[in-house]
């Protein structure tokens, strides 16, 4: 049997192919993935995926097969696992768990994980209580987490949907996120390929650059900017809930809108889209459209209401974190820089991207 204890880079993308999976022109950089081992020139700073001849198509494949359903992985003993009643065949249990071992969880991006609860945690009071309204419940408790909420973490920011429920893409998962790169193509299987100067990225979710940090921990200008989760009171007493979950919309009158529920007191938005970096019209038409017919007050003044409150408390959370040199102080206050960018792009009210802009001279 072989040795479970090491694992090199080439011993394991060996071990894909044979699984069926397809991996060429990629190598790891020198941290964040375990024993990886490529031989040759120097390797690249950093965790991730990079190419080995940039002048090349990088190719990968994950099949069906090696596409573990994420509510079957656990976390016992510190280690990545699978249920004991895993549906996968045993020789993809083996792989996913040494891999998890070598180069995922184990690796160090578990530990990750965990010190980012910690330093939500070592948060001054005045950040706690400003931000907890628009996290998750799980970081919005401030503490250290239990294994389920560790695993939970690790999950959401890896995991990609596949037959209409989550799966963990082994390799795959170690690309890091790049807000211009195409999502990964996943009609049968997962394939991600094309031609990269250096690092290999990906796109993870259709979120704004706030999403982006709850999620992965990074900072990263992302093209929407959705509202952060709030209340709007018309005057006609009727409220205005809104949400964020971006992938609860539908086409009205070809516009891309958040789906809308009526209750008693109101209605409630899965999401609203407040800027877009390419289209700065949509956020309005989207809003508009979505509103049309509904007896909740002007449209107009309540975009311009609910921009205006997530500006302010972002430029709050920006003087909270003035002076503040925490490693996750820092990368969120350049996550809030990034919102702010995002939300300034909504510029008149049309639904495909017209016109042009200059800069100052």
């Amino acid at each position: 049997m072989a040795d479970k204890t090491s694992w090199s880079w080439d011993e394991m993308t060996e071990e894909f192919r044979r699984l069926g999976g397809v991996v060429e022109n990629l190598r790891p950089g020198t941290s964040g993935n375990g024993s990886a081992e490529t031989g040759g020139d120097a390797k690249p700073a950093g965790p991730g995926l990079y190419a080995v001849d940039p002048s090349k198509e990088v190719r990968l494949y994950v099949p069906p097969k090696l596409l573990v359903p994420a509510d079957e992985v656990r976390l016992e003993n510190g280690r990545l696992v699978l249920a004991a009643e895993t549906s996968v065949e045993p020789a993809v249990r083996d792989f996913f768990e040494r891999f998890q071992a070598q180069f995922g969880f184990g690796s160090g991006a578990g530990a990750r994980c965990r010190r980012f609860f910690d330093e939500l945690a070592s948060l001054p009071d005045n950040v706690k209580q400003h931000i907890g309204p628009a996290l998750p419940p799980e970081l919005a408790a401030f503490k250290a987490p239990d294994d389920r909420t560790l695993l939970l973490r690790y999950l959401r920011g890896r995991a990609v949907a596949f037959g209409g429920k989550p799966v963990m893409p082994m390799v795959a998962e170690l690309l890091n996120h790049g807000a211009e790169q195409p999502f990964f193509e996943l009609s049968q299987g997962l394939r991600h390929s094309g031609k990269f100067a250096g690092e290999v990225l990906t796109r993870y979710g259709g979120g704004d650059a706030w999403d982006a940090f709850i999620t992965l921990g990074i900072a990263t200008l992302q093209v929407p900017a959705f509202s952060l989760p709030m209340e709007l009171r018309s005057k006609n007493g009727k409220s205005l809930f809104i949400g964020r979950r971006f992938e609860a919309s539908e086409m009205l009158d070809n516009v891309l809108v958040p789906r809308i529920e009526r209750r008693e007191e109101g209605f409630v938005l899965a999401h609203a889209l407040l800027g877009h970096r390419l289209v700065p019209g949509l956020p309005r038409a989207a809003f508009r459209r979505t509103m049309r017919d509904r007896d909740i007050g002007d449209a107009d003044e309540s975009f311009e209401l609910l921009s205006h409150l997530n500006r302010i408390w972002f430029l709050d959370l920006l003087g909270m974190l003035d002076g503040r040199t925490g490693t996750l102080e820092r990368t969120m206050r350049a996550a809030a820089l990034c919102q702010l960018t995002s939300l300034s792009h909504a510029i008149g009210s049309a639904a495909r991207g017209e016109g042009t802009a200059s800069r100052p001279n």
